[in-house]
């Protein structure tokens, strides 16, 4: 089938204008899918965080983030949703090759930027099987049955390791085969240069080859 989605959001802080200046001047002039909806981020130098978590405070607001677009989703069956980060960067040829893209009956995730941390199967053309893929940045959750996976793992526990970023907890559904996971190949979103709200420092542009 072709890929299709219901809602797309792109997480941004809202006192970082600046990144969602810059991430609206990359999306592509002929944008086939819904419309971009700004979703503000939570911003986790400004909210509280829970003993357990011992990773930084962006790695917080970023997970916060992704788990309530996971429950807005669910709370207004909204089954389909691509969700980006306002430092997603587009392969020039993004719209055609996404508008060509035969997406499986049974794909559940798919990437459209990442990292491959597992070896990826061979797929469908257009198409690798998914392992263990890292990254946030440019994905879709498809179906609301995915979304309620989505929805428990990432409940707040035990069950995270204490040092852990939601692309690593994301990892282990991959690697247990909770999902079934799809990636693009060759990529069809990179991160753009910039400093990051959730690491330290600043980053160079990003495709990586696997």
């Amino acid at each position: 089938m072709k890929f299709a989605v219901d809602a797309a959001f792109v997480i941004s802080l809202a006192r970082r204008p600046d990144r969602l200046a810059a991430f609206c001047d990359r999306v592509p002039a002929d944008w086939s899918l819904p419309e971009i909806d700004v979703w503000p981020a939570v911003d986790g130098q400004e909210v509280e965080r829970p003993a357990w978590w011992r990773t930084s405070p962006g790695a917080w607001g970023c997970y916060q983030s992704h788990a309530a677009i996971v429950n807005h989703c669910l709370a207004e069956n909204i089954d389909r949703v691509l969700v980006l980060e306002d430092d997603s960067t587009f392969a020039a040829d993004f719209t055609a090759r996404l508008d060509a893209l035969e997406v499986p009956d049974d794909c559940q995730q798919l990437y459209l930027g990442g990292q491959h941390l597992s070896p990826a199967d061979r797929g469908p053309s257009g198409l690798v099987v998914g392992r263990y893929v890292n990254r946030t940045h440019a994905f879709a959750l498809l179906g609301c049955d995915t979304l309620e996976i989505f929805r428990q793992h990432l409940e707040p526990g035990s069950h995270w390791t204490s040092r852990q970023h939601i692309d690593h907890h994301l990892g282990s559904l991959h690697r247990h085969r909770r999902i079934r996971v799809y990636a693009v190949s060759p990529w069809l979103c990179g991160q753009a240069a910039g400093s990051s709200d959730v690491g330290r420092g600043s980053t160079t542009e990003r495709w990586w080859s696997r």
